[in-house]
């Protein structure tokens, strides 16, 4: 990765609800972190699956190296002849980068408690 200042945002999948973790510049998207693969089976509000270019440009190891990922759950999940990483974000974190896409996540989602993320629901 070059020195670029990247920041992160948070989105909801409008099929699925699921979370979107995109990376930008000040100026323009960076790389999509996380891909929607609704199809496949989540066990929580805080996993997701990772887009490969993430990987290929070095910013999946950065977000695992600062806890942004707190854990990968499954390596190489095949789907539609390409492999995907599943992994668990830590959601205090990603509030830390977007507050508001956080909020907005959460209330898509139909989860009211804000006070401290609970990943067993």
């Amino acid at each position: 990765m070059n020195d670029e200042e990247l920041f992160l945002e948070i989105g909801t999948y409008q099929y699925g609800k699921r979370l979107a973790v995109l990376c930008n510049t000040v100026d323009e998207s960076f790389s999509d972190v996380t891909v929607n693969l609704p199809e496949l089976y989540l066990d929580s509000i805080d996993e997701a699956f990772i887009d490969p270019m993430c990987k290929d440009c070095g910013l999946y190891q950065a977000l695992i190296d600062n806890g942004v990922i707190n854990e990968v759950i499954r390596e190489k999940v095949p789907y539609n002849m390409r492999k995907y990483d599943l992994v668990k974000f830590d959601m205090n974190k990603l509030k830390e980068f977007d507050p508001k896409g956080y909020e907005d996540y959460l209330n898509e989602i139909g989860y009211d408690e804000d006070v401290s993320f609970n990943p067993s629901i």
